[in-house]
């Protein structure tokens, strides 16, 4: 996963810059599939910076989170927790498309079917009945 940081109209610390990637580079928890990263940080205004987190995944979803705050640490974060939030209803959205024939409630099914197969197999005599 790689993890681009570019501003504009100005320039970040190193110590500033590792912040940024710490705080970025936990969002790699919240999906497998991370390809890269890029945070654009627009200084133009030094009272209310303006953070902006692309998550590029390998299948082609672009999650994208921009933010304003009083300070570029507290841009990101935001601008982090939207993505976050993205991802969470993303992958609730896969979760409950799936189709029949998975989770808890086929093996609920597959139990019922599986007791009705042993009541009619007591029920009929054994040998056939004749």
């Amino acid at each position: 996963m790689q993890i681009n940081i570019s501003t504009r109209h100005g320039q970040l610390g190193a110590a500033t810059r590792e912040k940024v990637e710490a705080k970025v580079g936990k969002l790699a928890r919240f999906f497998e599939r991370v390809a890269h990263i890029d945070v654009t940080l627009d200084l133009k205004d030094e009272a209310a910076p303006e953070a902006e987190v692309l998550l590029r995944t390998e299948n082609k979803h672009d999650f994208v989170g921009k933010e304003k705050a009083g300070n570029v640490i507290a841009a990101v974060e935001a601008a982090v927790h939207k993505v976050e939030q993205q991802i969470k209803k993303y992958k609730t959205k896969l979760q409950d498309h799936r189709g029949p024939g998975t989770g808890q409630a086929s093996a609920a099914i597959q139990e019922t079917h599986a007791a009705a197969e042993d009541t009619e197999d007591m029920e009929s005599p054994p040998g056939g009945g004749e």
